[in-house]
């Protein structure tokens, strides 16, 4: 059922599907391809009582869906701003493994939402082609040496993405690490406001370091982070 027909048959919860299969592309040297694609749409609903925890999901939540996805197959993608013909134009990013575009996430074009009498349509769609190239992932066992944390907090200039700092601060502890293993990186805070150049935002990051053969200590950890720190000032204000 079509997301308007289903609006205007009286469905009020919300929406969360996806579907899997092949397209059909003309190519000048073939008569036709069949890529395997995947694509999905989320829709909060138009009634959002509920007894439980209502936080509406948004384009991060789905953006986050499709890199999991990606994730799982061994791949770590990156997100440039884009745009299509019915999408948002100040929320659409084109999704690339290495220099490979496979796709696209994105918010509905306001216009077309109001078409649909809706507010706040995501929807995604990724060619599997690259992805089914990789084998299945290996679980292995948990480490038994503990991670260590370190916060950092850049000021950023907000025509710079998240994907362009967190790879601006990957390279850094690679630079410095040593043994040492970013085991995680991860956006937790995000600020515009007082106190903040206009233009600029406060991006806050929790690193995760790990050795797999041993206990890292307070001296080696903080060593290693300062070391990070002194890199990314040749491109960030920290703060």
């Amino acid at each position: 059922m079509g997301l308007k027909n289903a609006v205007t048959s009286g469905w009020r919860d919300p929406v969360r599907i996806f579907e899997q299969g092949k397209i059909f592309l003309t190519d000048p040297e073939r008569e036709h391809i069949e890529p395997d694609h995947a694509a999905g749409i989320l829709f909060n609903g138009l009634d959002t009582r509920s007894p439980f925890d209502n936080r509406n999901e948004n384009f991060y939540n789905i953006k986050a869906d499709v890199e999991a996805l990606i994730m799982s197959r061994g791949f770590v993608p990156t997100f440039r701003k884009g745009q299509e013909a019915f999408t948002h134009a100040g929320q659409t990013a084109e999704i690339f493994i290495n220099e490979n575009k496979i796709g696209w996430v994105a918010r509905l074009k306001p216009a077309i939402e109001q078409e649909l009498d809706v507010s706040g349509v995501y929807a995604f769609e990724i060619d599997l082609t690259l992805l089914s190239a990789r084998r299945k992932p290996e679980f292995s066992p948990a480490s038994q040496f503990p991670a260590s944390f370190r916060d950092i907090s850049l000021l950023v200039s907000i025509d710079r993405s998240n994907d362009e700092v967190m790879k601006d601060i990957r390279n850094s502890v690679k630079e410095a690490a040593g043994d040492l293993t970013l085991e995680k990186i991860r956006l937790f805070d995000i600020y515009e406001g007082k106190g903040i150049p206009e233009g600029f935002r406060s991006l806050a990051y929790s690193l995760s370091y790990r050795s797999n053969e041993r206990t890292l200590t307070v001296e080696e950890v903080e060593q290693v982070h300062n070391k990070v720190r002194e890199i990314l000032q040749g491109k960030y204000t920290l703060r």
